[in-house]
């Protein structure tokens, strides 16, 4: 079910979040070029510096809990597995 937007329910609260996150960890000022600046001409590195290590901290994170969501539900497979061969069933 989408909203009348055309969104997923819980991606808006999830925008929000990441919305929040953004502008609680890259200064003001990045966010004003972003709004100002024409991008047909040049600008310096460090004025977009920030973006982009906001970006590889964000990917960072969403890799380990990939990693980690993937460690448990092998972790919660294999204990099924087991309990199966056992005739028992688990309280994992």
């Amino acid at each position: 079910m989408s909203t009348s937007w055309g969104m997923r329910p819980g991606h808006l609260e999830a925008d929000k979040e990441t919305f929040a996150d953004l502008v609680e960890s890259v200064p003001r000022t990045v966010v004003d070029f972003l709004k100002d600046q024409d991008f047909g001409s040049a600008w310096r590195d460090n004025q977009t510096d920030p973006l982009y290590t906001y970006v590889a901290e964000r990917n960072a994170i969403e890799r380990k809990r990939a990693r980690l969501t993937a460690t448990v539900r092998h972790s919660s497979t294999r204990w099924r597995l087991l309990d199966s061969k056992r005739g028992g069933t688990s309280s994992r």
